[in-house]
């Protein structure tokens, strides 16, 4: 089957040559806009994500940083301001992995870059737009609120905070202004593989009140029966595939969801960091989130945000099921 040429060379594992391509593609600017990333995200986040898979977070985080510097050195002097603010989110997602400080960093920078952009569209369509009430729509603005919420409380050592942000750097984040749901029934399909027999009609029972949550937009019951469907599927894999019945000496209805994450963790039952990772995440915000009342750090939470977050969690919840089903990851 005949490819593009950008496709050919990233399966060959070529990325010198294909951050090449895309860095010509933008600088010649004949169907891309540099000042629009909608008419060239796609091509660029697909090599973005595949130097990801491929090479891991490090080289993830320099491809971004080279298209940065081609704005900035070539573009720029050409073009005036330029809008860097998708290439600074990807940066500071793919410092997840490397440094949580600096991924605030980065993600701060990518807003001020939102914050351009606002005062540029009232400037040219002569419309006032309150940026407090445009942030729900910013996964950088989202991510930071994340980032704060999470703190350092839930975490006993560096290694255990780091290890946690480094499973959610492959997370797709963009379903918090852009749902990227995954198909129901390949859902289904994951559960069921994923659950000991004996235990599915429990598990599928407490998903499907999770999924009539999701449907009806409530963020509290998003995040609540996401907690419980973790609990129920992971007592049922314990308890009839690994015949784990006791975690420090109590029962595993006795134990909260942090306790079954580390026995999981501990005892290499999740085929990846991404999962564990993404059900701790569940954890900390079924007790945390929605108990700060309208800020965090002198950002604020509005009702949107709260939404966006919390639909955003569930749809990564579905697709990490399915990447565990498969092995993925």
């Amino acid at each position: 089957m005949k490819r593009s040429k950008l496709i050919e060379i990233v399966e060959n594992k070529k990325f010198n040559q294909a951050k090449e391509i895309v860095k010509k593609f933008l600088e010649d600017a004949e169907i891309a806009n540099p000042r629009d990333d909608f008419s060239y995200y796609l091509p660029v986040d697909y090599l973005g994500y595949e130097i990801l898979r491929e090479e891991g977070p490090d080289a993830f985080c320099n491809y971004w940083l080279e298209l940065i510097k081609l704005y900035e050195e070539k573009l720029e002097p050409i073009w005036g301001h330029l809008h860097k603010g998708h290439f600074l989110y990807r940066l500071g997602v793919g410092k997840f992995a490397v440094n949580i400080d600096e991924a605030k960093k980065y993600l701060e920078i990518a807003l001020k870059e939102e914050d351009i952009a606002i005062k540029e569209y009232q400037k040219a369509f002569n419309l006032e737009v309150s940026f407090e009430k445009s942030i729900a729509k910013y996964p950088d603005y989202a991510l930071l609120v994340l980032i704060d919420i999470i703190g350092d409380s839930f975490f006993e050592s560096v290694d255990e905070k780091n290890r946690f942000y480094k499973g959610l750097t492959y997370q797709n984040w963009d379903s918090i202004y852009t749902p990227h749901p995954t198909d129901p029934d390949l859902v289904f399909k994951a559960i069921r593989k994923i659950t000991p027999p004996k235990g599915f009609e429990k598990v599928i029972k407490v998903y499907n009140e999770l999924e009539t949550s999701y449907n009806l937009k409530l963020p509290v019951a998003i995040l609540a029966l996401g907690k419980y469907f973790i609990e129920i599927l992971l007592f049922n894999i314990y308890c009839y595939k690994y015949k784990i019945t006791n975690i420090d000496n109590k029962t595993l209805l006795e134990v909260d969801l942090n306790v079954l994450l580390k026995e999981g963790i501990k005892k290499g039952i999740f085929p990846d960091v991404a999962v564990s990772s993404l059900f701790y995440l569940f954890y900390i915000l079924s007790r945390k989130m929605f108990k700060i009342n309208g800020e965090v750090n002198g950002r604020i939470i509005n009702e949107r945000l709260n939404i966006n977050i919390a639909i955003c969690i569930k749809l990564l919840l579905d697709a990490v099921l399915v990447k565990w089903s498969d092995n993925s990851f």
